[in-house]
């Protein structure tokens, strides 16, 4: 492997861990909780929900962090686990693995057929697009 290429890979590295422990994922710096076990009525994670809305986030917000294995605060709910999208991380056989609690979190959960099964189907129905990974958007933009 050459420079460029360890290079390019210890940047990818610091952005998969930006991605997925930054400071979206606690709310005010506190952790986490199941607070409910179902996906709010609004919630952007359910099949049903309006498309592009969002609670006034980007798509990439939340399909980064369930891509990279994080769970989602609420956007209704202050200090709670996205039961929605926690359900998308089990319906796609995906272990949590940030913030703390969200794996055993996940576990109660189980899967839903009331969510997305999938972060591309997600994106999509929010935006219109197909989903790319943050690192592959970091190097397609000279970031990496």
């Amino acid at each position: 492997m050459n420079m460029l290429s360890l290079e390019r890979a210890a940047k990818a590295a610091f952005l998969f861990r930006r991605v997925t422990t930054g400071d979206s994922v606690e709310e005010n710096n506190m952790p986490l909780k199941l607070k409910h076990k179902t996906p709010c009525n609004e919630c952007p994670w359910r099949l049903s929900s309006l498309p592009g809305y969002l609670g006034g986030n980007t798509p990439e917000t939340y399909a980064d962090m369930v891509q990279c294995n994080t769970a989602p605060p609420c956007h209704t709910k202050d200090g709670a686990f996205c039961v929605g999208g926690l359900a998308v991380l089990n319906n796609s056989c995906t272990a949590p693995r940030y913030p703390a609690g969200a794996a055993d979190a996940a576990e109660i959960i189980g899967e839903r057929g009331d969510c997305f099964k999938w972060v591309r189907d997600f994106y999509r129905h929010h935006s219109g697009k197909d989903y790319v990974h943050p690192i592959e958007r970091a190097m397609r933009d000279g970031k990496l």
